[in-house]
């Protein structure tokens, strides 16, 4: 069976384990860190998809046709001017 070290004691657990059979910390280090943040109230704030071309089960048939063929458009025409920039700033340097 495999064991990985605790981070706070450096006592060896099963792989199995979330908290360490010594101290009672949690054994995985982002799970542990999440916990600290939420306990301090310093979450980082999730960031929300764009809801400017979000396709809802809710929309009529027609909204959806609409925005399937408006957001590939949409997303065209900024990478396009997206590589423009990028070759007139590339060229200016």
């Amino acid at each position: 069976m495999s064991q990985r070290k605790c981070p706070s004691c450096g006592a060896w657990n099963d792989q199995l384990n979330s908290k360490c059979s010594s101290c009672g910390e949690l054994l995985d280090r982002k799970k542990a860190r999440l916990i600290r943040l939420k306990k301090e109230g310093k979450l980082p704030l999730k960031i929300e998809p764009s809801p400017l071309f979000d396709i809802k089960p809710h929309y009529a048939w027609w909204q959806k046709l609409i925005l399937y063929i408006v957001r590939p458009i949409y997303w065209t025409f900024f990478g396009i001017v997206s590589a423009i920039l990028y070759l007139i700033a590339w060229l200016a340097a």
